[in-house]
């Protein structure tokens, strides 16, 4: 009995793990091999009754408001392509960092979510 719960158990694990749909991220700041600040995304909350998502973009979108050196930035960017083809998402132009704050990130399904109900960079600024 034990074996064939634990052979249920990994079963289920290996198929939901590759056939999820993402509904969460997180975020680190680090610097890459160059120096530079960088923000990496990467995908933590899975939804596993729903299917993995295979587009490669329109869905998964990201708005970022930031200071740099005093004056406030936004970004909004569509992380589908990166997300789904190398299961993370960079942002950061931000060379040594010196001066970067990030002050909000907002996640976002893009394909779910009507057009003019998507964050705006202006509400950051």
């Amino acid at each position: 009995m034990k074996k064939i719960f634990t052979i249920i158990l990994f079963l289920s694990m290996a198929t939901s793990s590759n056939a999820q749909e993402i509904k969460g991220f997180k975020t680190e700041m680090y610097k890459n091999e160059y120096g530079n600040l960088r923000l990496k995304v990467t995908p933590n909350t899975f939804d596993g009754i729903k299917p993995k998502i295979i587009k490669t973009s329109g869905v998964y979108g990201v708005r970022i408001c930031y200071t740099q050196n005093g004056v406030k930035k936004a970004a909004l960017q569509d992380m589908t392509h990166k997300i789904v083809t190398k299961g993370e998402f960079e942002y950061g132009g931000w060379g040594s960092g010196k001066g970067v704050k990030i002050n909000g990130i907002t996640f976002f399904r893009a394909d779910k979510t009507p057009k003019d109900q998507w964050p705006k960079k202006n509400d950051c600024l």
